[in-house]
């Protein structure tokens, strides 16, 4: 089994622990790591904006990344750069274990 890793932002960390508590109890995804970062954006007058968002790493099977992405997209809004979806084949044999477990229960 390949392992999918969805990153995800959001402004909110409220937002962000819903979220990440959403998907694991909709068994869409086996582990989320919610990350406090800093985003840096160049507007177009040559300033630049610092904000603090929250990123959530999204470990899930391949099966259930399409539902998963449907999910996050209601909850937070979407703009481009904040969801990607990785494919994490060869490098990830522990967690491709684990998440046997979410088609198991």
């Amino acid at each position: 089994m390949n392992c999918k890793l969805i990153l995800a932002k959001t402004n909110d960390e409220e937002e962000a622990d819903k979220l990440a508590e959403f998907l694991l109890n909709k068994k869409l995804a086996l582990y989320i790591d919610v990350i406090e970062t800093k985003t840096y954006l160049k507007q177009s007058i040559g300033s630049i904006e610092k904000q603090t968002e929250y990123l959530l790493l999204i470990k899930t099977s391949p099966e259930l990344v399409k539902e998963a992405k449907k999910k996050i997209l209601h909850r937070i809004p979407f703009e481009k750069g904040d969801l990607i979806i990785l494919d994490t084949s060869g490098e990830s044999t522990r967690i491709d274990l684990l998440l046997s477990k979410l088609k198991s229960n």
